[in-house]
């Protein structure tokens, strides 16, 4: 009987296993396709649609120096006109960089982090510093996408929500691992239960970091005070 028994309990082992690492292939596959889409319309966006923006921005200017005998409420209302057409074309761009950036592709993550750190200064005033300790590497382009993702997620939610005016994203590159922390000076927030119950609580931006380390057979934490700030550390074998 203790026989059996162990042996149906090493078979259900078995099956759960099985079943965890199929549900994380297919989650695997739907990433690398949410990627290779994000990749095709960023591109079809910048190759169409913010080249006519552009040459539209183009003529505009060259039609305001050319012309003679306008008002000069016809020329503010061009001017202005041109200046929401720039603004249309850099929210394009950035948009473009968020969908798939170019440099990860064709430099590697860290070039592309320092992007985002930038991106997330200029946009929202918060002092961003990159720091990477180690032996920095390559990776696959699936596991640098999924990086890349956890890290601007962890942005954009400081941005949105975190009240800081500094954050810093730390990369440690180690022989058999890489850790990822990013963390803020900002109002921080209340910890309720554990990591897996983010989605419940309404910290969806957190579940979906999580849920991309899993993917990757990592782990996440997360530490929180209410006034002092959120850091986020991330772990991930190599």
């Amino acid at each position: 009987g203790e026989i059996i028994g162990a042996i149906e309990t090493l078979e259900d082992i078995t099956e759960r296993k099985k079943a965890e690492d199929n549900l994380r292939y297919y989650l695997q596959e739907i990433t690398r396709a949410q990627e290779e889409e994000r990749k095709r319309i960023a591109r079809e966006l910048h190759d169409d649609a913010a080249q006519v923006l552009g040459s539209i921005s183009r003529q505009l200017d060259n039609f305001i120096r050319k012309k003679q005998g306008f008002a000069p409420n016809e020329v503010l209302f061009l001017k202005d006109l041109q200046v929401q057409l720039n603004r249309g074309l850099q929210s394009m761009h950035r948009f473009c960089q968020a969908l798939r950036p170019s440099l990860l592709d064709d430099l590697g993550l860290i070039p592309a982090l320092r992007s985002l750190a930038k991106g997330l200064q200029e946009s929202d005033g918060i002092a961003t510093d990159l720091k990477v300790l180690g032996g920095e590497r390559r990776f696959s382009p699936e596991v640098e996408s999924l990086l890349f993702r956890i890290v601007q997620e962890a942005l954009n939610n400081i941005g949105r929500h975190a009240q800081a005016s500094e954050a810093q994203v730390v990369m440690e590159f180690a022989e058999d691992r890489i850790k990822v922390s990013i963390s803020d000076n900002g109002r921080g927030f209340e910890l309720s239960g554990r990591v897996d119950d983010l989605p419940r609580s309404g910290k969806l931006g957190l579940a979906g970091i999580q849920e991309r380390a899993r993917l990757l057979g990592g782990t996440i934490e997360v530490k929180s005070t209410l006034g002092k700030g959120t850091a986020l550390i991330v772990e991930v074998p190599t």
